[in-house]
């Protein structure tokens, strides 16, 4: 089981966000969801090893407040981001 979360940020976010990897994922797939449910971006990653950072880049999204889903072969994860 994963202790550690992963984590976004900065929040309120304006040109990207960055998504932070505590221990290492296999097979990582990042969609972004909007208020209405809708999938905005969708990302196949791959491994990501400990420690690493992703950058997603937000500044086509219009302002507001999205769910960020990482999923990976073992877990999964949904965080909050807000784009101004």
């Amino acid at each position: 089981k994963i202790d550690k979360e992963i984590q976004v940020y900065p929040i309120p976010a304006n040109e990207s966000v960055n998504i932070l990897f505590p221990i290492d994922y296999i097979d990582v797939r990042i969609s972004v969801i909007d208020v209405t449910g809708k999938q905005i971006l969708e990302k196949n990653i791959g491994n990501i090893p400990q420690g690493e950072i992703i950058n997603l880049p937000t500044s086509n999204f219009p302002k507001g407040t999205y769910t960020v889903n990482i999923i990976s072969k073992y877990s999964s994860q949904a965080k909050l981001i807000v784009i101004n």
